[in-house]
């Protein structure tokens, strides 16, 4: 990508997360409630496999 390109992207995005605030506070709150469930389940899988150490 060219770097105007990437100054064109990134002033868009700042207008449009300036004009849509609650949006973007929504997503982050939303991103951050799928990893935590996805640590969680990944924890609860190893706490189900069995250990290899004990062999």
């Amino acid at each position: 990508m060219t770097e105007a390109a990437k100054n064109a992207r990134a002033e868009y995005m700042r207008a449009w997360r300036s004009k849509n605030r609650e949006k973007c506070k929504q997503y982050a709150v939303n991103q951050w409630e799928r990893r935590a469930a996805r640590m969680e389940q990944e924890r609860a899988t190893r706490k189900e496999a069995p250990n290899d150490d004990e062999r």
